[in-house]
């Protein structure tokens, strides 16, 4: 058959017109599929803020995510985590249109739930949000190969960043990564550091009036003699640390505290200067470590970081040597990074059920960074390193009913009530084993990280008519407030204290039995041994809840006085180097609960950041 001109622009103007009818109904059969009627619908979701829900503003025009306004939300009361969630998550669902688009890394509890106002408010407008969930596969097959790094850091939490800074300022060549979308990780939430020593804070505040040796000396007689010169390291370095980051990165101090737990140690716990254009609880500090780190990449051509990439591995050589880290950008993308040493600055394991569950026993209910999953702790061993006391008990201040109650369920004033008698010091407790517990002893040794407290009926009935003993006017939470007070009026009748506790026992913080019986089997534990700790006592129980809130976990690598991490023979790998969470089992002992005189973990993340990151580039 001849083929003229004529005959092969028809046949082109037939594929034209075939592409044009698929691209049509693909478009018709998108708008059926994503109907929405236009309009701005208001939502609201339960989300990462304790005292509230998060609403938001959601508008829709042409069949299509045109705006979501987040109108109202208490995240940022607490933490300034949030605003990942805000500033990155957002904007992809509006891209996407797509309300399966991963959540931001560090911000999934507020990601879901901004997806879940959006997803409600598609049902508002008519439409069906599971239309709205595309299969987007990663295809991205790139692999980008950087070399010629002197220090790595794996994670730029707080204890990365001081050793980030640390090399920087030392004329090392360092590259960072951090898993999340923002810097400073769980640093960015605490208070500050412990530090002896500091010629800075003396000319604040005065001198400390503690001796450096009385110090060691209590400190190693509570963590005994195995690691007694990486404790003195650890006094000896924390002044000079808090002043080298005054100096050269502009940390500013707000006051000196006093311990916690030891009163003649006054003035040796510092509050760092908080962003005061923000109001929070725990007077967020992320700004503070991301002036660091601009100070710290600018002090060297080739120094950077990014965010949202998330290591993989330990590159080994055939010698069984470290040589990089092989890690994976959110886009898909692999990296393999090759430097001279590498800094391990994961936080601990909290994050990973099972190894929490293997080293712990059980989950605690966490207020900490649960991107924080082993990571560092994983890779040094896969590639011979040791841990040490890596069972020590997590760092628990907080104590709370296990399941927090924003919504409007109940009043402020009810939820602050609930949480007062979660908190009652002079009524039985028994553990999850049905034992006796002392509610003074620190919560980190309860088995479970829980305990129960038990109203008997009759002393129900005396509060509802006489109220709450003035005992109970000191039962408030340690920052974790659900109501967003912590009021609690005395001797005041509490006249729904019925409809409280029944809200209690639909969120899980409040049991109801009507025998010893009943109760045991409620909690899980022993009828006999229940009755023996109630010696015999049997009526009608309410059991409030009182759970135990990590920070993070404070047991992980074995390190010596350089933080360089130690293989199972007690013999440092020259060129890999752990720090905070991921080494703080050092400074701490099997059994007993983390160091409790306050700002001790902050005081590690700076100096072992500080000391490794000197280290390191030397």
């Amino acid at each position: 058959m001849k083929i003229t001109i004529k005959r092969i622009c028809a046949v082109l103007a037939w594929c034209a017109l075939a592409v044009l009818c698929v691209c049509f109904y693909n478009v018709v059969s998108h708008s059926r599929k994503h109907y929405v009627k236009d309009g701005t619908y208001v939502t609201c979701s339960e989300s990462f803020g304790w005292n509230g829900l998060l609403t938001c503003k959601v508008t829709f025009r042409d069949c299509r995510i045109a705006d979501i306004d987040v109108v109202e939300e208490f995240d940022t009361q607490t933490s300034d985590i949030g605003l990942m969630a805000f500033e990155r998550f957002i904007p992809r669902l509006i891209e996407t249109q797509d309300l399966g688009v991963d959540c931001v890394t560090g911000a999934t509890y507020t990601s879901q739930a901004i997806r879940q106002c959006v997803a409600d408010a598609i049902g508002m407008a008519g439409g069906n949000s599971k239309d709205w969930y595309q299969k987007i596969e990663k295809t991205n097959n790139r692999r980008v190969h950087l070399d010629g790094y002197d220090v790595i850091v794996v994670g730029l939490g707080g204890s990365g960043i001081y050793a980030y800074a640390a090399a920087a300022y030392s004329g090392a060549k360092v590259f960072g990564l951090e898993k999340t979308a923002k810097l400073g990780g769980q640093s960015a939430t605490v208070s500050g550091p412990m530090a002896i020593g500091s010629v800075n804070a003396a000319d604040l505040f005065g001198k400390s009036g503690v001796d450096s040796e009385d110090l060691y000396d209590v400190w190693v007689d509570y963590a005994g003699l195995s690691k007694a010169d990486v404790i003195r390291q650890a006094i000896g370095k924390s002044g000079t640390a808090l002043d080298f980051y005054m100096d050269n990165y502009g940390v500013g101090l707000l006051r000196a505290g006093a311990s916690l737990t030891n009163p003649g140690w006054d003035r040796l716990w510092y509050v760092f200067m908080p962003d005061t254009t923000m109001v929070s609880t725990t007077r967020n500090k992320t700004y503070l470590f991301r002036n660091m780190m601009e100070k710290a990449v600018s002090a060297g051509k080739d120094n950077r970081y990014e965010l949202e990439m998330t290591a993989k591995s330990l590159i080994m050589d055939g010698n069984d040597s470290i040589r990089g880290v092989l890690a994976e950008k959110n886009d898909g993308t692999l990296y393999e990074i090759y430097g001279r040493n590498i800094i391990l600055a994961t936080g601990g394991y909290i994050g990973n059920p099972e190894m929490v569950k293997k080293n712990l026993g059980c989950m605690p209910k966490t207020m900490a960074y649960t991107v924080n999953d082993g990571a560092g702790i994983n890779m040094a061993v896969e590639a011979g390193a040791a841990t040490y006391n890596i069972s020590v008990p997590p760092i628990i201040h907080v104590v709370q009913v296990p399941n927090i109650i924003r919504n409007d369920d109940l009043t402020a004033e009810q939820k602050s009530i609930l949480s007062a008698m979660a908190l009652a010091k002079n009524q039985i407790c028994v553990t999850v084993r049905g034992e006796i517990w002392n509610a003074e002893d620190p919560i980190c040794l309860a088995p479970g990280f829980m305990y129960y407290v038990l109203f008997p009926k009759s002393q129900i009935e005396r509060f509802k008519t006489a109220g709450l003993p003035e005992s109970y006017a000191r039962n408030v939470p340690h920052i974790l407030c659900q109501s967003g007070s912590s009021t609690v009026q005395v001797g005041k009748p509490v006249k729904s204290l019925d409809a409280i506790l029944k809200m209690g026992i639909k969120y899980g913080d409040v049991l109801r039995a009507g025998s010893v019986a009943q109760l045991a089997k409620l909690i899980g534990c022993s009828a006999d041994t229940l009755s023996m700790s109630l010696k015999g006592f049997d009526t009608e129980f309410y059991a409030v809840i009182a759970a135990g809130y990590s920070y993070g976990t404070a047991g992980g690598l074995d390190v010596d006085v350089n933080c360089n991490v130690l293989d199972t023979h007690g013999k440092p790998i020259p060129n890999l180097y752990a720090v905070g969470n991921d080494c703080l089992g050092v400074e701490n002992a099997a059994g007993k609960p983390y160091t409790p005189w306050g700002g001790q973990a902050h005081s590690w993340a700076m100096t072992s950041g500080y000391i490794a990151g000197m280290h390191a580039a030397r």
